[in-house]
């Protein structure tokens, strides 16, 4: 049994059916009816309306094949059965054909009403219906996310600036030609302490020494102490004879230990 037929009142609805003896051969029968009933109605009903099928008569048809037509002109909305009988091998048999949904014109599940693009606002509709999605989803609208022509933001966050402003403004920070456009002042790290401010005083701390010296922190110290004046006092004492004067030091010293060794 298949899916019942779509019409609208005022259409005609057309059915087939076929008919066979009792040995199973086709026939053509006498006598054929038909009866359409509304669904639903009382059983016992007049039917909506009742007929006669045409029997197909052309050469290529077979014997038995039948063909009936409902006029629903003046109908009422709703779904309908349609039931056929006729006499062959002196039985009657009954079937069911088929049924069909009628609807007012124009206001069918599956009506369409073509509508010429002219006619039709999309910019208004998007707004319209955009809107209530993006109300409905929390997604959102390109007065937050920006476009692409949008300049890149500057100094702090603001209620103002898209997320494409924001974009570029740390594209610009971390590659961009055009930087930290007002670099802040160094500061010690902290507790609302921008990482600009920290890297800032990092290159402050570290500008006049040269890398290529430093061997840790102990070479790090030595550069600290190491001046050219101080080298200079080491020069003097050299000048000075200092070597010559420690080793007199040393010949005193001991002498003095050769003494304390003969007292008793």
């Amino acid at each position: 049994m298949s899916q019942y037929k779509y019409a609208e009142i005022g259409d005609d609805v057309y059915f087939w059916f076929a008919a066979n003896d009792t040995d199973g051969d086709a026939g053509d029968g006498a006598s054929p009816l038909f009866d359409v009933r509304l669904a639903g109605a009382a059983a016992d009903a007049i039917p909506t309306v009742s007929g006669t099928p045409t029997l197909l008569s052309h050469a290529n048809y077979g014997a038995g094949l039948h063909e009936l037509k409902v006029d629903t002109d003046g109908w009422a909305a709703g779904e309908y059965a349609v039931f056929c009988t006729l006499t062959i091998s002196t039985v009657n048999p009954g079937g069911f054909v088929g049924s069909f949904l009628l609807r007012t014109a124009g206001t069918g599940a599956l009506d369409v009403n073509i509508v010429s693009s002219a006619d039709i606002d999309f910019t208004a509709k998007q707004k319209t219906y955009g809107a209530a999605w993006v109300t409905a989803t929390g997604f959102a609208t390109a007065s937050v996310v920006g476009a692409l022509t949008d300049v890149a933001a500057a100094g702090e966050v603001t209620e103002a600036d898209t997320l494409m402003q924001y974009i570029k403004q740390l594209l610009n920070v971390l590659i961009g030609a055009a930087g930290i456009g007002a670099f802040p002042a160094e500061s010690t790290p902290a507790n609302g302490v921008s990482l600009a401010e920290v890297i800032r005083a990092i290159h402050a701390d570290v500008t006049g020494l040269n890398g290529s010296d430093m061997k840790g922190t102990n070479g790090a110290a030595l550069a600290s102490v190491y001046t050219a004046a101080r080298a200079a006092y080491l020069d003097e004492l050299a000048a000075a004879n200092l070597p010559a004067d420690l080793d007199t030091v040393k010949g005193v010293t001991a002498k003095l230990d050769s003494m304390i060794e003969v007292i008793p």
